[in-house]
């Protein structure tokens, strides 16, 4: 699931780019983050307030893997707190895309 760098990286067969960056603006606005849209699929989440270790920020890039339906979304803490980025991962981040991603990268497939 999670590389050294705390990346995570989900393959979707199902979504496109503006779907999954509609659902990450949904989860931007629900846990009161600000979303900066940036040049070729890379996208900011970054926290308003200041956290244990700084503004949290998380960079979401989204890839066009082979067809405009697969696409390689990678998820990776930018700045803030280790332990809050993993439970935005597991709380917010994985349930609003669970219906859009076929595999997350560290699950068994089944």
């Amino acid at each position: 699931m999670m590389s050294r760098e705390g990346r995570l990286r989900v393959s979707s067969n199902e979504g496109t780019t503006s779907l999954i960056i509609f659902r990450l603006q949904e989860i931007a606005n629900r846990l009161k983050m600000k979303l900066k849209k940036r040049a070729a699929g890379l996208l900011k989440l970054e926290s308003l307030h200041e956290g244990r270790k700084g503004i949290l920020s998380i960079d979401a890039e989204i890839f066009e893997v082979t067809t405009p339906l697969l696409h390689l979304v990678e998820v990776k803490k930018s700045n803030g707190d280790t332990l809050e980025y993993e439970k935005i991962l597991k709380e917010d981040i994985r349930p609003a895309l669970k219906d859009i991603v076929w595999v997350w990268q560290g699950d068994q497939q089944q």
